[in-house]
């Protein structure tokens, strides 16, 4: 095979998603490799190379290794420390002549070890690609921004509005939240500013969907101390590839979040028809814009972020604007689909050209 993808794990986040969401008619020189675990994808371009085995296992490494020396690939493309450190080893001590391509999905690092493997990484990389401008700013330096690109992070929503799937009109100005339940997330901040927005509406359902990745425990300590059982909603891990029901009848997606980078599932909210709340950080300002399609949020002042929304739902008219322009943001964007394609094709050429010369 010419392109391996290769990803730690499959799961509910950003990366993954995006790795699943791709056309197989226009992939096929392209292969996307879970190094542990089985994938929630069955389509023809996905191989888990160590299914029953777990991320914290050590033998994957060995077994992604023994995978790509037989594969002996002309690009090898790794996101995530885990499978950067795999293709550090490949590039540096099995396969020189194999196009090393760092994916940075991220504007920090997850821990030492993270930061550790990925600048390593950077250095040996002959390209490091970025999901977003933020991303790509966190990274480039004059040492290295010769080979650092941005590849568009946007993935189609294939089901369109929630509401128009659902057939059914929003009723309510609930909330919801989809993606990682992770302490970088915040989701303790949206929960304070959901509960004072439902001091003045007490009707006001949050649903949150998303997979533990760490911060559940704590989540759920914050709704029991606030006797909020009723009114915020664990809805346990989303479909993967689907939009909640519960989107079809709520108005805003909330997103306070400490770091991001793309944030897929805010673009997967304004195409659902839902208006971000959002904190201004990582890729988020370059597609939200505070009264224009979405409402900045300050986690740390949680009151005039809820006197932001209030003032929003006291006018539909302007409510339903806001919803308009988040819904048609993305209309004619370059899709990650397109964009990974260009990227790994214009390396594929340049080889070419380079073994003719």
């Amino acid at each position: 095979m010419t392109v391996i993808h290769l990803i730690p794990v499959d799961s509910l986040g950003g990366v993954e998603q995006a790795a699943r969401s791709l056309d197989p008619a226009m992939h096929k020189e392209l292969k996307v490799c879970f190094m542990s675990g089985e994938s929630f994808s069955s389509k023809k371009y996905v191989r888990c190379l160590s299914p029953k085995k777990t991320v914290n296992s050590f033998s994957i490494y060995f077994k992604a290794l023994a995978f790509l020396m037989k594969s002996k690939p002309k690009v090898l493309i790794c996101s995530l420390w885990r499978s950067s450190l795999v293709g550090l080893i490949f590039k540096f001590l099995f396969r020189k002549k194999t196009n090393f391509v760092v994916f940075v999905h991220n504007t920090s690092y997850k821990h030492f070890v993270d930061k550790l493997i990925t600048r390593i990484a950077f250095c040996f990389a002959d390209y490091i690609w970025c999901d977003s401008r933020a991303s790509y700013d966190f990274v480039a330096d004059k040492n290295n921004q010769c080979k650092v690109s941005v590849i568009s992070f946007f993935i189609k929503n294939s089901e369109g509005s929630s509401n128009e799937r659902w057939n059914c009109k929003r009723t309510s100005n609930d909330f919801i939240y989809w993606g990682r339940l992770a302490p970088q997330k915040n989701i303790e901040a949206s929960i304070d500013i959901f509960l004072k927005y439902k001091s003045r509406h007490p009707d006001a359902k949050f649903h949150i969907y998303g997979i533990d990745s760490g911060a559940l425990d704590a989540i759920k300590r914050k709704i029991k101390a606030c006797n909020a059982e009723e009114s915020i909603l664990l809805m346990g891990p989303k479909k993967p590839e689907s939009i909640p029901r519960e989107a079809a009848t709520s108005t805003f997606f909330i997103n306070s979040s400490h770091h991001e980078g793309m944030a897929i599932s805010v673009i997967e909210a304004m195409q659902a028809g839902l208006i971000p709340v959002v904190s201004p950080v990582g890729e988020i300002p370059s597609y939200c814009i505070d009264g224009g399609n979405s409402i900045y949020i300050d986690p740390a002042d949680t009151s005039s972020s809820v006197d932001k929304i209030l003032y929003l739902v006291e006018s539909e008219m302007l409510l339903n604007e806001i919803r308009h322009r988040a819904k048609i943001t993305w209309e004619d964007a370059c899709d990650y689909n397109s964009s990974l394609y260009d990227a790994y094709s214009k390396i594929i050429t340049e080889v070419k050209f380079a073994n003719v010369n």
